[in-house]
């Protein structure tokens, strides 16, 4: 549930990569998220990921490739693997969009859909959104990190199969079976 991929409202952008480059300044200042990643090959992937990209086109806005910093990319596009895999490092890829269609192409073109949380005050174009996003929850106003144990969990595509918590989670490793016989 890392957010990795942020579209944004075309009319929006600059005012919203500001604040976010902000909010990433402010990360890396504060000593409590000045820790390594859960594994070199997990650095080693983040860092390769952010090459990739930058060769490709994207620019860095914030942070570098190598080190363990937030990074803040920008001009990210599909050629790039980024946009298409798990982070799962300190990285934020920001693109534009201009219409809903957009993204949710976008969104269930990816080969993970885990958890998407939309922020807009259309209450209504949200629900009409999130039914048609391939995710395993669409969030509204909120963040896409959410888990309650009376509710399902689980995602679509490579984010993993079926679901847990509750009795969803028994579900999953229960198989109904019709038998009948005749004397």
């Amino acid at each position: 549930m890392c957010t990795d991929i942020i579209l944004i409202e075309e009319s929006i952008y600059e005012k919203a990569v500001e604040t976010i480059v902000q909010i990433a300044k402010g990360m890396a200042s504060d000593k409590d998220y000045a820790i390594p990643q859960r594994s070199v090959a997990q650095t080693t992937k983040t860092a390769h990921l952010v090459e990739d990209a930058l060769a490709k086109g994207a620019k860095l806005l914030f942070g570098s490739a190598k080190d363990t910093l937030p990074k803040v990319l920008v001009n990210v596009d599909e050629s790039m693997d980024i946009s298409h895999e798990e982070i799962f490092g300190p990285v934020v890829a920001l693109q534009k969009f201009t219409t809903d269609e957009e993204v949710i192409e976008a969104v269930n073109s990816l080969d993970y859909g885990l958890k998407t949380s939309i922020w807009t005050s259309n209450h209504l174009n949200f629900y009409k959104m999130a039914k048609e996003i391939d995710s395993g929850g669409v969030h509204l106003n909120g963040p896409s990190v959410f888990d309650e144990f009376h509710l399902p969990h689980g995602g679509f595509n490579k984010s993993g199969y079926g679901k847990f918590n509750s009795f969803w989670g028994v579900d999953e490793f229960q198989h109904d079976k019709l038998i009948t016989f005749t004397e």
